[in-house]
């Protein structure tokens, strides 16, 4: 594989999915980078998942690059916008989905950044996403 530049909007895009499905009662497995503008983070759902937490995990992502990086509202990541759509909802529930996640962003901002951070440096397991969240070194 090629190498590429491990970037801080890229991480901090996947530390918010990884840190607000933790906040909401997800468990995250892994949080890793796949390209310079690309990366993944897997996480298990409880046996009865909830559509809009899922929602706004899937958002989360969008509502970080808004926050740090001036993302427009309307440019939604292909990926995170197939999830959402994927679970039901419709285009003209986006804009409710994502001020749910961007409320979520903001009570999580500085864990996000924290694990983007660490994400930068390498890919992360969940375990190292609860360590950095409860303030202690991965």
């Amino acid at each position: 594989m090629k190498p590429f530049r491990r970037t801080i909007r890229t991480a901090r895009h996947e530390a918010a999915h990884a840190v607000i499905a933790e906040a909401v009662g997800y468990r995250v497995s892994r949080v890793w980078l796949l390209a310079e503008d690309a990366g993944f983070t897997e996480h298990r759902h409880p046996i009865l998942p909830d559509p809009l937490k899922r929602a706004m995990i899937a958002m989360a992502g969008h509502a970080a690059e808004m926050r740090w990086h001036r993302a427009k509202k309307t440019h939604v990541p292909a990926g995170d916008h197939r999830t959402v759509l994927a679970m039901g909802f419709r285009g003209r529930s986006l804009p409710t989905i994502l001020m749910l996640a961007r409320g979520a962003v903001e009570e999580n901002a500085e864990a996000i950044d924290a694990v983007a951070r660490e994400l930068v440096k390498s890919d992360l397991t969940g375990r190292d996403v609860r360590r950095i969240m409860r303030g202690t070194a991965p």
